[in-house]
């Protein structure tokens, strides 16, 4: 039985690495991406509930 990938002319070494370093450098970049935008996130509440906070004091 013919290898599905083999149509693409990919062996088992070049399949492998695929799965090795491929996927997971995948997973870390959108897992570095969406770290980020989190980080982004709750800096940017924590700063609107702080001027939230600070407008409440002042009334």
């Amino acid at each position: 039985m013919m290898n599905t990938l083999a149509i693409f002319g990919l062996g088992t070494p070049e399949i492998i690495a695929i799965l090795v370093i491929v996927f997971p450098a995948l997973f870390l970049v959108i897992f570095l991406l969406v770290w980020r935008f989190h980080r982004f996130a709750v800096r940017r509440l924590a700063e609107q509930q702080k001027q939230e906070q600070e407008s409440s004091d002042d009334a």
